[in-house]
């Protein structure tokens, strides 16, 4: 049987994790965290790689997963309906996919608390070293640590994630919160309002035990804003007074950054959108990166998900593109060839999936104004 050691027990992580088992290697999965990890607040609209893995995880129906939006709706200024489409999606929450793929990967090789510390490895095998003292021997090390990876700063540390200029405000309302003359807004639509170089979006995503039924449902915001390096800095000094590298999470916002943003929703967004942002206790923020890896194998390591490449979130695709990752390299590990081989052909078509999203990301970008 071969083995595997996956660090980082996110969504890639855990999407590298039962698909390998699928073709029947030996899995351990090592996060840092030493709990759970919890819902993050985050939307995600769902793609054909992530609905592929639920199904394989038993999930029957979309509903299982997700909340059905059949329209495209753009606002105007004050409110009324720009533009209206038919165009069904389906949004689900980071906390929905995570609890179902925790539950399809065996707890007793999914180890909490374990923080990457180091590795050696030959033509035979890799060994990763924890802090604490673990190790892990394998024949394979998934690096699914994310767009911070720590396996990537000592294999090629001089990529590092490059500010692209603007920042994601984000946030999420409990469905119950709002009135009913906002929720007709933004009920059954992926809606969106469009301003000077920025615009905002909000759909329904499931509650945080994953309840897709009416009234018990999340609306999820995201509202793109452009800065300066310099403003940025002040933007991601939390409530402490600490410096944050790329995000301040909910509850950590310095009072006169999230004050500062909301008097500007009062005066630029439409009043659905204004009622949405004043219903939202705990915004977040989080700065638009860029992070593209040259390389992918190194050995028996490999770079997985964000680790590799880190693609705008105008795409929808940067949880799906790591879930990709992983169907592709358990194809080619399926074949008969050997491990060199077979990881050559992986590289050579994910370098080429991370390579057209992140410049089809920097593209929407661009068009937008950013």
């Amino acid at each position: 049987m071969k083995r595997a050691t996956v660090v980082g027990g996110s969504l890639t992580g855990l999407a590298a994790g039962i698909l390998l088992r699928k073709i029947g290697w030996e899995v351990n999965i090592f996060e840092r965290s030493p709990q759970s990890l919890s819902d993050r607040g985050a939307g995600i609209v769902l793609q054909q790689e992530t609905l592929e893995l639920l199904r394989l995880c038993g999930a029957k129906g979309d509903g299982d997963v997700g909340v059905i939006l059949n329209y495209r709706k753009y606002l105007d200024a004050g409110g009324s309906v720009a533009s209206y489409d038919r165009m069904p999606q389906l949004m689900t929450s980071w906390g929905l996919l995570y609890s179902w793929f925790e539950r399809s990967f065996p707890a007793e090789h999914y180890h909490l608390g374990n923080e990457f510390d180091s590795m050696r490895q030959d033509g035979s095998s890799v060994t990763s070293h924890f802090k604490g003292g673990m190790e892990s021997k394998a024949d394979l090390l998934v690096a699914a640590d994310g767009f911070r990876s720590s396996i990537r700063g000592l294999l090629v540390p001089e990529v590092q994630p490059e500010y692209a200029g603007y920042v994601a405000w984000r946030g999420v309302v409990q469905e119950s919160a709002l009135s009913a003359d906002v929720l007709k807004v933004f009920e059954d639509n992926f809606t969106f309002f469009r301003m000077a170089e920025s615009h905002i979006l909000c759909y329904l995503i499931p509650s945080e035990t994953g309840d897709t039924r009416v009234g018990q449902r999340r609306l999820n915001w995201v509202w793109y804003w452009n800065l300066t390096e310099a403003e940025l800095d002040s933007v991601l000094t939390d409530a402490n007074g600490v410096r944050r590298a790329y995000a301040i999470p909910p509850g950590a916002l310095h009072p006169e950054q999230e004050s500062r943003q909301r008097k500007i929703a009062e005066r630029v967004l439409p009043p659905a959108f204004k009622d949405l942002l004043r219903a939202t206790k705990e915004p977040f923020v989080q700065a638009i990166m860029d992070l593209a890896c040259p390389q992918l194998v190194f050995n028996r390591t490999i770079l997985m998900g964000d680790a590799s490449f880190v693609i705008r979130p105008h795409t929808a695709a940067s949880t799906s593109k790591g879930i990709a990752n992983a169907f592709a390299l358990v194809g080619e590990l399926a074949g008969k060839q050997e491990l060199s081989e077979s990881l050559d052909h992986w590289q050579r078509s994910e370098l080429n999936r991370g390579q057209r999203l992140m410049s089809y990301g920097q593209g929407l970008g661009r068009s937008q104004g950013r």
